[in-house]
């Protein structure tokens, strides 16, 4: 979730769809999906992060870049196109981080988090981070959790202290990776957020999955 903000102004709409301008920071831009906030773009400002979950999939990756040496990329190539087909198609370890934030509604599509398919992500990539927006159950969240920890050495979790907690709803970021990210940096780094957030490291996960299996194939095809 972003910041409490002005009243936004109306430019267009579509359906549960709506883009509406930024009283507060004249450049941004919030897209709405019927009453829920789905995303924000600044204009003048790619780097500005409006909902706190983006700031720790950056930080995830960052961190992962500067820490690990993950490599940089002299350019940046759009595929569109199914994630997991396009993964399929890739050889091992041919990425260096993959970032799910992919939505139908407010749930992650279930083909995209199956064990399978996070098998086959753990196969391209040495990170994922997959953004999950959940009830206080997190019976979502602890299902793709699973997923990740069948599929990856190491797996975290990030998100404000109550979500990650289960005590209320709201986006978490699990982390998948063959190499432990720094989770001192990525505490310290949530912590000074103006939105400030918690880092569950793999000794909590166990906890945090509460013995739910991962998602399967068979399953996501219901």
């Amino acid at each position: 979730m972003g910041r409490r903000r002005a009243a936004p102004e109306l430019i267009a709409a579509a359906g549960e769809l709506a883009v509406w301008r930024d009283r507060e920071r004249a450049s941004g831009r919030l897209l709405r999906q019927g009453e829920m906030d789905a995303s924000y773009v600044d204009l003048a400002d790619a780097r500005h992060l409006e909902f706190d979950y983006l700031r720790r999939m950056r930080d995830v990756v960052e961190l992962a870049r500067r820490h690990l040496g993950l490599r940089r990329a002299p350019g940046l190539r759009v595929r569109v196109g199914d994630g997991r087909a396009l993964l399929a198609r890739r050889p091992d370890g041919s990425a260096d981080a993959v970032l799910v934030d992919a939505f139908v509604g407010a749930r992650v599509p279930r083909h995209l988090v199956t064990a399978e398919a996070l098998a086959d992500l753990a196969r391209v990539a040495g990170l994922a981070a997959v953004n999950v927006v959940d009830t206080p159950a997190m019976g979502d969240a602890a299902a793709i959790a699973a997923g990740l920890r069948a599929a990856f050495v190491h797996v975290i979790a990030l998100g404000r202290a109550r979500v990650v907690g289960k005590r209320r709803g709201g986006n978490v970021i699990l982390v998948g990776a063959h190499a432990l990210p720094p989770l001192d940096r990525l505490r310290a780094s949530a912590a000074a957020d103006r939105s400030p957030g918690a880092v569950l490291g793999p000794g909590d996960i166990d906890a945090f999955i509460g013995g739910a299996p991962p998602w399967r194939d068979a399953q996501a095809m219901q």
